[in-house]
This record gives structure tokens, C-alpha cells and sequence, in this order.
């Protein structure tokens, strides 16, 4: 027989998942950061070499996006596994209200 026992403490991962969409926020605002950082550099440094470096950053910064969304993913994944244990225990509640009345009946029907 399977002896598995799941739980877990929806506050904390509720609280979890506000402070991960809260480093998804804070992330953003460092990204937006290097952006105007980097939008100033062609005012003091000029040439081959800052165009390159321009480029390359423009070739990098397409991917903060896909790393703000990576790191919301993960809250909602926690938001999905509280979902997932809140509907794994109704269906706990129906089985075994289901077993109980199940149980009444047969128990009624052999009295009777």
C-alpha cells in the first residue's frame, strides 16, 4: 500500500508567490536601469568599439522579458499547486462523504 502523504501551508507559498512576483518587479527595474545606462554611453564614449558594445547589449536586453516571465512562471506555479491541493482535498471530502453515506445506507438497509 502507498503510505504518501502531500501538504502544504498555503500562507507561506502565498507569501512566496507575492515575493517572487516581487523580484520579477525589482529585476525589471534593474534592467530598466542598464537601459538608460547604456542609452547614455554613446554620449561619452563614441567609435567601433561602443557600437559593438551597443549591439551586443541590444542583442542581450531581447531576453529580459523571457526572464521576467521565467520568474512570474514560477509564482504562478505555486498559485497552480495551491489550486491543485485545494481541489485534491474536495475530492478527499467527496470520497469519503461518498464511503459515509455509502456506509449509512448499508448499515439502514441490514436493520431494516
Amino acid at each position: 500500500m502507498n503510505d504518501a502523504v502531500a501538504g502544504i501551508n498555503e500562507d507561506e507559498l502565498s507569501s512566496l508567490s507575492l515575493e517572487v512576483l516581487d523580484y520579477a518587479d525589482r529585476i525589471s527595474e534593474i534592467f530598466d536601469k542598464i537601459d538608460a545606462c547604456m542609452n547614455k554611453l554613446p554620449n561619452h564614449y563614441q567609435g567601433s568599439p561602443c557600437s559593438k558594445l551597443i549591439d551586443y547589449y541590444n542583442n542581450l536586453k531581447i531576453y529580459y522579458p523571457v526572464i521576467k516571465n521565467n520568474i512570474i512562471s514560477y509564482s504562478d506555479d505555486f498559485i497552480a499547486l495551491i489550486k491543485k491541493m485545494q481541489d485534491n482535498d474536495k475530492t478527499l471530502v467527496t470520497l469519503f462523504q461518498n464511503y459515509t453515506d455509502e456506509t449509512k445506507n448499508k448499515i439502514k438497509s441490514i436493520m431494516d
